[in-house]
């Protein structure tokens, strides 16, 4: 239709970025843009990664020198250190390929939630880790995550930011074109 506009949210790998389209017989004109090159879907894996590595070490009773989960959202290096901290910590290779898969599986997860009706989703849980008696041990276990209490909660501070991101946006295309 003439004098639509359209909001496009893209939360990309890497990136999030917002545009303001403004529509007319077929043509679209960028009223607004805006985004932030420091947060994408990436950050959301890392932060279900340390979520379910905390999981894990708390299964197995270990609590020291594990990283408190977040309330707010965290600088993607900060992240990143705490999964390195808890993989060392487990003394996991991340080179592994049983790490490897595990990311997958808490990838796939992550999209099957997006999907699914039901309130939880299943990850497969299968990683070589050394125990405090220094013996290498293939730990086993299907782990369950509730979507509203384990993926919302942790993602909700991402979540939240690109909001303000996009009211941003929408504010700045508004000044730009006299609507409000």
């Amino acid at each position: 239709k003439n004098g639509q506009k359209i909001a496009v949210y893209d939360l990309g790998g890497g990136t999030f970025d917002v545009s303001i389209l403004d529509v007319n017989d077929g043509n679209f004109q960028v009223v607004a843009m805006g985004g932030n090159e420091f947060l994408g879907g990436n950050d959301i894996d890392d932060l279900l990664l340390r979520h379910v590595l905390i999981k894990i070490c708390h299964a197995l009773n270990i609590y020291k020198d594990i990283p408190k989960q977040r309330k707010k959202r965290n600088h993607r290096s900060t992240c990143k250190d705490d999964i390195r901290q808890i993989c060392n910590v487990l003394q996991i290779n991340m080179q592994s390929n049983t790490f490897i898969s595990f990311q997958e599986n808490v990838q796939n997860a992550k999209i099957k939630a997006s999907t699914t009706d039901d309130t939880d989703v299943e990850i497969e849980v299968e990683l070589e880790i050394t125990l405090r008696s220094n013996e290498k041990t293939m730990y086993k276990n299907t782990m369950k995550l509730n979507i509203i209490n384990d993926i919302e909660h942790v993602i909700e501070p991402i979540v939240q930011e690109t909001i303000q991101i996009v009211h941003d946006v929408i504010s700045n295309g508004s000044k730009k074109d006299g609507t409000t």
